[in-house]
């Protein structure tokens, strides 16, 4: 993808005292290359009207990875972190820690959005700024069988965002030279967050330990949207959220736990439309067991989940650029299972499997594939982007050197296993990702000193065809997507100093 990415990072550590720790760190990146490469799934069905005027002579292909293309494909992304990290250890039992980060991130992209060599409809420059400061104290100690923690924090963040859409100029159904500039969206949202929240855990016996936690948060948001107050308002919300938790030592290498915790994911205002959509809640339970044997050689770990969403945001995809959030109801139970065996001091493997069962209890949609738009119930339906299954697997040999300036030679491969799953919220086959099985592999050449490293890999090497998201794309009658990369080799050289 002809793609850029620069990164650098520095960090330091000062120690002013024996009980006072500062950590800084900042770091900066830049992503340039080419973007967003829709690709045509199924043939257009050219509706009719003025699309057919553009659709009829375009060319197209349904191969993945490949696109016929009239507009830029171009896109630029820079993000800036900076965090503060000071620890003060107050007394033998008592210790403070604040944490100060700062985000200055900002994307722009171009790409056309139809998948064809005909113009029609190509989203151009559009621009996501965001700037966040975040503050966290915490006070945290142990008193007997308690150990405790108590804290407060803020955040505050300007986010914008601006999609603008190129589309031919028609006139009397007629199309014309000059493109004519949409802006499908344009929406400024400002937030500060409040929190103060508590954990405790205490132990009632050598073995047994509960553990509460309560989390109470504010939140506020103000809208612009294009260029003023929206008049869908703004949102001032409250929220307390509680956990409660159980770990029982079974013996020293075998611990048991169980926990409930309540969560939030903050609402919103579309993007394209003056309406707000609801906070997203979570009830979260977790049964599970997490254990070391053959003297700590394997180490094998489950979980059984459960999960009940209330006014899950559910995000549609709306070519050529916009998106609606839905909310409803949603359950979910899975079993996750993972083990890992040091089989020798060079040869490693692990291994894991994930069952799961996901519907929607309460979801209203619109089909955009039928005339109309109708208004769809998917309750019973299944979630997108939930396989039933998936399991991976994967074998480290680190065969030892010692000659001259080669330390050691690093053989890994991995492999991934997922059941078939939808993409979008209506189950058009053309957006069901198939079972697939993926292998990336990788050589790693290390020095002596282990500073210098000459890694050669391959990823997806049996070239697999995966398809990442797609959507009904109305003006054309088809469906377009985004695949994974396909079979891709290639070298690297670090250096530690």
């Amino acid at each position: 993808g002809d793609q850029d990415l620069w990164h650098a990072r520095g960090a330091l550590k000062i120690e002013p005292s024996d009980n006072v720790t500062i950590d800084l760190s900042v770091q900066h990146e830049e992503d340039t290359g080419n973007f967003g490469w829709q690709s045509v799934v199924s043939e257009p069905f050219v509706v009719a009207g003025t699309a057919a005027l553009f659709m009829t002579n375009a060319n197209f292909t349904t191969t993945p990875n490949q696109v016929y293309a009239d507009g830029d494909h171009s896109g630029n992304a820079e993000t800036t972190i900076a965090i503060a990290r000071v620890n003060w250890d107050v007394s033998e039992t008592v210790s403070f820690r604040s944490i100060t980060g700062y985000v200055d991130h900002e994307i722009d992209n171009s790409f056309d959005a139809d998948g064809t060599n005909f113009f029609f409809a190509d989203l151009t420059g559009s621009s996501r700024p965001s700037q966040s400061f975040s503050q966290e104290f915490n006070l945290y100690g142990q008193t007997g069988a308690l150990d405790w923690l108590i804290g407060a924090y803020y955040f505050s963040e300007e986010f914008e965002l601006g999609l603008p859409v190129e589309f031919p100029g028609v006139l009397f159904g007629v199309p014309t030279v000059p493109r004519l500039e949409v802006i499908a969206g344009d929406l400024v949202e400002d937030t500060e967050s409040y929190a103060a929240f508590a954990d405790v855990t205490y132990a009632l016996t050598e073995r047994l330990r509960i553990n509460a936690g309560l989390r109470f948060n504010a939140e506020e948001k103000e809208f612009t949207f294009f260029g003023a107050p929206s008049p869908a308002g703004n949102i001032d919300s409250e929220d307390v959220l509680p956990k409660l938790g159980m770990q029982f030592d079974v013996s020293n290498n075998v611990n048991v736990y169980a926990n409930w915790q309540k969560g939030i994911k903050s609402g919103g205002h579309q993007l394209s439309l003056p309406q707000l959509f609801d906070s997203e809640e979570l009830d979260a339970y977790e049964l599970g067991i997490k254990s070391q044997w053959m003297n700590g050689a394997l180490t094998a770990n489950a979980a059984l989940f459960s999960y009940d969403y209330t006014n899950l945001q559910a995000t549609i995809t709306i070519p050529p650029a916009t998106t609606l959030v839905e909310n409803g109801d949603a359950e979910l139970i899975g079993l996750e299972g993972e083990l890992i065996y040091a089989a020798t001091d060079n040869i490693a493997f692990n291994m894991g499997v994930s069952l799961l069962d996901t519907e929607y209890t309460d979801l209203i949609t619109t089909d955009q594939a039928l005339p109309g738009t109708p208004a769809v119930d998917l309750t019973g339906e299944e979630l997108i982007r939930a396989p039933e299954f998936t399991a991976n697997f994967g074998a480290e040999w680190n065969i030892p050197i010692n000659s001259g300036f080669l330390g050691s030679v690093r053989l890994r491969g991995d492999v991934f296993h997922s059941a078939d799953y939808k993409l979008a919220f209506i189950d058009y086959p053309e957006l069901r990702q198939s079972e697939y099985t993926n292998i990336n592999l990788s050589a790693t050449l290390t020095d002596t000193s282990g500073n210098y490293q000459l890694r050669a890999f391959v990823n997806n090497a049996t070239d697999e065809i995966i398809l990442n998201n797609g959507s009904y794309l109305a003006s054309s009658g088809g469906f377009i997507g985004i695949h994974s990369a396909p079979r891709t080799a290639g070298v690297s050289l670090s250096a530690k100093f």
